[in-house]
């Protein structure tokens, strides 16, 4: 079994063909210990479920990578920081717009490096909740 997955990364790693299923994450929220209320978001946490093998390979890179970016990555690219991610990103934009709804404000906010930052996440499904609060 080993041989086949270190054969599967080999070719990816060489050839980039990244299986379509990897690149998905289905973010599910789960309600907190004493949650009283469903549809409050900051009684829930978000929990991404990924391919095995895809979380396998994803590990790997972050390696690779921290061994030749070290220290440079700033604090603020949640992306390759050990946990933080562009879940928590997405977490944290959902949380202030909902604190922004209840309170009746306006809540304005620029996503930038959409494409490259974003691309593992379903953005029609984001926008819709974006949209919603």
């Amino acid at each position: 079994l080993w041989d086949s997955i270190l054969c599967l990364f080999r070719t990816i790693w060489c050839w980039e063909p990244i299986p379509d299923a990897w690149k998905v994450a289905l973010v599910k929220f789960i309600a907190k210990h004493g949650c009283t209320d469903l549809h409050e978001l900051s009684q829930h946490r978000p929990l991404t479920l990924r391919a095995s093998p895809g979380k396998l390979y994803t590990q790997i890179v972050i390696i690779r990578l921290k061994a030749l970016t070290g220290n440079t990555i700033p604090a603020t690219q949640l992306g390759f920081q050990s946990k933080l991610s562009d879940n928590l990103a997405l977490w944290i934009v959902l949380m202030l717009a909902h604190e922004q709804h209840r309170a009746k404000r306006e809540a304005w906010f620029l996503l930038c490096d959409w494409s490259k930052c974003f691309n593992k996440v379903w953005r029609s499904l984001t926008l819709l909740i974006l949209y919603d609060h």
